[in-house]
């Protein structure tokens, strides 16, 4: 593995016991098991390495959504708790950076054009009702230890379907 893969694993493997925001450089030169000044020859700072980790996370979740679900919520609701499930690494990385403003620019535009999308599918109210209640699904799924041991998939879905 090449050092800056080293350097974006062992981030990542924190991000995943620690907020984003008390990570220091010093954390993931020890997690790479590097020093200090041979992880800045790779990134200037802890903020390019969080871009490289969601612009990763991103390409792994968010681009393989296909816009043509975004017309039927049944098909969205089913792709987002698939891939919740599937990748719950990377969507658990794109959240704790996300939420953590300051840390880098533009956290949120892959998202963001999500959203747009929604919009010309199903109608701004919709798709903000739609989005919201998502996203706070998936806090609690990602987040709350033991919430997707008794998650009810077809339970959630109808919920959300009559919101809309």
């Amino acid at each position: 593995m090449k050092r800056d893969q080293e350097i974006i694993e062992a981030t990542i493997e924190l991000i995943m016991h620690k907020s984003p925001d008390k990570i220091t450089m010093r954390d993931i030169a020890s997690e790479a098991g590097l020093s200090l000044g041979l992880s800045y020859k790779y990134f200037k700072n802890k903020a390019a390495i969080f871009e490289q980790i969601l612009q990763w996370a991103e390409k792994e979740v968010i681009t393989s959504l296909d816009p043509s679900i975004l017309s039927d919520p049944k098909k969205y609701i089913d792709f987002i708790i698939d891939s919740l499930i599937i990748n719950k690494r990377e969507w658990t990385v794109i959240y704790k950076i996300s939420l953590n403003p300051g840390l880098i620019t533009n956290s949120f535009a892959n998202i963001s054009k999500i959203e747009k999308l929604l919009e010309t599918k199903i109608g701004k109210g919709k798709s903000q009702a739609l989005f919201s209640t998502i996203v706070g699904f998936s806090v609690l799924f990602l987040f709350i230890p033991g919430y997707s041991e008794y998650f009810d998939r077809e339970q959630f879905k109808n919920q959300i379907l009559k919101l809309l």
